[in-house]
């Protein structure tokens, strides 16, 4: 007997709101994807899949340093 579940919530893929992840966060998800030469990576997080863009993490970092 087989069991097949139709109404399976599926994750949903959003872009990450840079603004609102920390600091030291959107540092250690730049280290994580420097040291796996990835364009992105994607985060788990309450049902939602956040992508993490490379130039975007860059360009977030690199404006809280010039703040």
């Amino acid at each position: 007997m087989k069991i097949i579940l139709t109404d399976y919530p599926k994750a949903k893929h959003i872009e990450a709101n840079y603004r609102g992840v920390e600091t030291e966060e959107l540092v250690k998800i730049k280290d994580r994807m420097f040291h796996c030469m990835m364009m992105c990576e994607f985060i788990e997080a309450g049902g939602y899949i956040i992508r993490y863009d490379s130039n975007g993490v860059e360009a977030e970092l690199k404006w809280r340093r010039n703040e």
